[in-house]
């Protein structure tokens, strides 16, 4: 269909200047349409490499690398995402709950992670479930697991009305912290 056709074409612009930022990113978009995720990944760090202001490709990147279950390999993209837009809260709570929740002990930083989510639950007058639930992880991987109990239900009350999912998902959270422990994504 439509898709092939511009994966086709696209690809051949591509081939052509492979600089071509605009392209690449297009290329992409139309790759993860056809859930061609392994490839559209590579043009989109082509193109995020080749053009450092390129925000919506950094945000693609860190959200494929998160599904394929590679949160930590978004640390860097988050970093210069908040490096160009320091404002952005998805971007502080998605590096806070990388920070607090990720299986690699390497990744983990209980106390950057309780610095970047409290600034996008600052910023968002605690009213944002996403940021909430990171400072929760946060406070639950330093150790204060009553805390992160209290965030998350916090969380979870926001939630309950907008995102069913995202309030189950945060009742998970809560069973875990209640025992005294970190999650783990």
């Amino acid at each position: 269909g439509r898709y092939e056709e511009a994966v086709h074409s696209l690809s051949r612009t591509v081939e052509l200047d492979p600089d071509a930022v605009a392209s690449r990113a297009n290329l992409a978009r139309a790759l993860l349409t056809l859930d061609r995720k392994d490839e559209a990944l590579e043009h989109l760090k082509v193109a995020a490499r080749n053009d450092p202001n390129d925000l919506d490709s950094r945000r693609q990147i860190v959200g494929l690398l998160r599904e394929a279950g590679r949160g930590a390999s978004a640390l860097p993209y988050l970093d210069q995402i908040l490096w160009r837009d320091s404002e952005d809260v998805a971007a502080k709570s998605m590096m806070a709950w990388i920070l607090a929740t990720s299986r690699d002990e390497q990744a983990r930083d209980g106390q950057r992670a309780v610095r970047v989510a409290r600034g996008a639950v600052r910023q968002t007058s605690e009213r944002d479930p996403l940021a909430l639930a990171a400072l929760a992880a946060a406070m639950a991987e330093v150790g204060r697991a009553a805390d992160a109990v209290e965030v998350a239900k916090k969380a979870e009350r926001l939630a309950a009305s907008a995102d069913g999912r995202l309030a189950e998902d945060l009742r998970r959270q809560i069973r875990t912290y209640e025992k005294g422990r970190p999650y783990r994504e």
